[in-house]
């Protein structure tokens, strides 16, 4: 998802100027605007639509509203016009106003280096004309996709000018796009939230051309097998989470039918295994994802898939956001584990030795609980079923995320079940550690491997190992941060905020910060 384009991080907002959007309305002085029921900012503040060439009337305007209640209707009914006929080519010449020289460039072929004749084997002849053949198919694919997309969503063609598509998951998938109205808004949703910061922002990367024309948007697709309440419950998050530098905002949403898109800005971004070779990129990488976490923490949002495809980083201007809300929620209020009770709990639990035995035929129903997440970056109380998983499940994502940034290895962790990942986290933590942690959740950690330590394994020597060096003085404090965010007991794990105001993040100075 790197931007071959060169073009810079840019933050837009999506005109939905005429009468086919889902989330759209025309008002007068003298009409009451319909009832909104997710505001985009937490207020009703919608931008002001005005025409080019002409005066805006003062008698009347076109808003732009985010409308959840407009979106998914629970009567069913759709609220969408989608009798829109423009042509691809209509929003040509418009495009070609807002960016001249965005001529989307090929995916450049890297030829391989030559080599001895006698070292040359027929399959590495072949190879160069196979990565063509490859790219160009993948191009094919790609262009075919958007030709669906906007004959399935005909709302789309006078609004923006889809590049690429840049990815794609379980539940959805994402296209690079143009806003081709973006000009027509006050952008009040900009994520720097004050003009200082977007100043700085600015700043912090020499200007470029493609800089000056911030169009560019991320239209999230979210796929017809998505449950409403799953798109409904993202909307409501990231209506709150806006006016942070490391926080992706919300733009707007759309439908069309059972098509539903989400508008966020575009952001620039390098690949994390280049990320994770740049020593003097560490601290400001995590500092930045620790204050995104601590951000949505206090608002009582839990991230739950954190991981290094989620948090997008711009080495050039040092600036990183955290992105995907698709399985975030709201930490849960109850609490019915054991691990509740707190610390002091915890050390009457461990007097209790577990008999390691079980009934052969069980009938008490299995343990249920959320265990949403990438596997690798889940957390052991997630691992154990946890009923009351908290905002330190976060904590310990963003700690194996820094464990794969020290040691040059993603992804570290690579279970592909449950039960191995208990045992790759066993492996280094130690079976007592692990026993403790399943009793601290009400469950019994048992396995009949004689390989498994019983005492845990240090970090340092982990890092070093992996390695295969010794680790310098400012590894060495990384690790030891490391070590105080991957505590298996929840409990004892740093909190975003003590991370931030850590001694090894403290003194890290951002681009964008106030001096």
């Amino acid at each position: 998802m790197i931007d071959g384009s060169g073009i810079d991080l840019s933050v837009t907002s999506l005109d939905t100027h005429g009468t086919n959007s889902a989330i759209e309305s025309t008002s007068t002085q003298s009409a009451n605007p319909p009832k909104v029921l997710l505001p985009r900012h937490g207020a009703v503040k919608p931008g002001i639509y005005k025409p080019h060439g002409s005066e805006s009337n003062p008698g009347s305007s076109t808003t732009r509203l985010s409308g959840l209640g407009i979106l998914l209707d629970q009567s069913g009914t759709d609220h969408t016009n989608v009798n829109s006929t423009a042509a691809l080519s209509a929003p040509q010449s418009r495009l070609q106003q807002l960016v001249p020289d965005l001529t989307p460039t090929p995916e450049p072929v890297y030829e391989l280096q030559s080599a001895p004749e006698q070292q040359k084997s027929a399959q590495q002849q072949v190879q160069p004309s196979y990565l063509k053949r490859k790219h160009a198919k993948d191009a094919d694919l790609i262009h075919e996709d958007i030709a669906k997309f906007y004959k399935t969503f005909t709302d789309l063609n006078d609004k923006f000018f889809i590049i690429d598509k840049i990815g794609e998951g379980t539940f959805s998938c994402v296209y690079k796009a143009v806003d081709l109205n973006s000009d027509c808004y006050d952008n009040e949703w900009d994520y720097t939230g004050n003009e200082a910061m977007r100043k700085k922002l600015r700043l912090a990367k020499p200007d470029t051309k493609s800089q000056r024309n911030p169009n560019l948007v991320a239209i999230k697709r979210v796929f017809v097998t998505s449950s409403p309440t799953r798109i409904a419950n993202e909307l409501t998050i990231l209506s709150r989470l806006f006016g942070h530098v490391n926080v992706a905002p919300l733009i707007t949403a759309m439908r069309c039918q059972d098509q539903v898109l989400i508008i966020l800005p575009y952001f620039s971004h390098v690949d994390f295994r280049q990320i994770y070779h740049l020593p003097q990129e560490m601290k400001p990488y995590f500092k930045q994802l620790f204050r995104a976490l601590a951000f949505i923490h206090d608002k009582g949002i839990i991230h739950r898939d954190v991981k290094p495809q989620n948090f997008l980083y711009d080495v050039s201007r040092q600036h990183g956001v955290l992105v995907d809300f698709g399985l975030a929620e709201y930490a849960p209020r109850s609490h019915s584990c054991v691990c509740s009770n707190g610390v002091g709990r915890q050390r009457e639990l461990d007097t209790i030795r577990p008999q390691g035995g079980y009934p052969k035929n069980d009938t008490r129903p299995g343990r249920r609980s959320n265990r949403a997440g990438t596997r690798g970056f889940r957390a052991p109380e997630v691992l154990f079923k946890c009923p009351d998983q908290g905002t330190k499940i976060d904590i310990w994502s963003a700690g194996v995320m820094l464990l794969c940034y020290l040691t040059h290895t993603f992804p570290f962790f690579n279970s592909t079940t449950d039960v191995d990942a208990l045992l790759e986290i066993a492996s280094i933590l130690g079976r007592r550690k692990m026993e403790a942690c399943g009793l601290l959740h009400g469950v019994v950690f048992e396995t009949n491997l004689t390989t498994l330590p019983t005492r845990s394994y240090p970090w340092l020597s982990i890092v070093e190992w992996q390695l295969k060096a010794k680790c310098s003085p400012e590894q060495r404090e990384a690790v030891e941060f490391m070590r105080r965010v991957l505590k298996p007991n929840p409990f004892e794990r740093l909190t975003a905020h003590a991370a931030v105001n850590s001694s090894w993040l403290a003194n890290v100075k951002l681009p964008f910060e106030e001096t």
